[in-house]
């Protein structure tokens, strides 16, 4: 997994503003590399040791973010996108049908509707570290 750190990443990029950044052909990018410093930083202030690792197949299916919860593999997806659309789960799904060690998973977005369904949850990126929760 590949991060940087995103203040870093906005200042060698010259965005100054909010609406600069939201119109910055990388913007998905650095929203999915902001989401992962956050879950990495939530698990390293814990004193944990970071278990995040990245899925792609040979299809070139992703799931963006896997937490090892013991013997549980927690999938997440990351979106920037302000509206969710039923299309984000579509690595989740894919990954927990794949393994039987896979658990409900985790579609974090920066929109505003957050909910449960029965295989994954929605969240808005400021409520990250919910993903530790359960």
């Amino acid at each position: 997994m590949y991060s940087t750190d995103v203040g870093l990443l906005r200042y060698l990029l010259g965005i100054n503003t909010e609406s600069q950044i939201s119109r910055d052909p990388l913007f998905g990018q650095i929203f999915e590399n902001l989401v992962i410093i956050e879950l990495l930083k939530h698990q390293l202030n814990k004193g944990e040791e970071p278990n995040l690792y990245f899925y792609r197949d040979s299809n070139h299916t992703e799931v963006d973010v896997i937490h090892q919860a013991g013997r549980q593999l927690i999938p997440i997806e990351i979106k920037s996108a302000m509206t969710f659309n039923k299309n984000f789960v579509k690595g989740v799904s894919y990954f927990q049908k794949l393994s039987p060690k896979a658990s409900k998973g985790y579609v974090i977005y920066s929109g505003d509707l957050v909910f449960e369904s029965d295989d994954y949850s929605v969240l808005n990126f400021v409520d990250v570290n919910r993903v530790f929760e359960d």
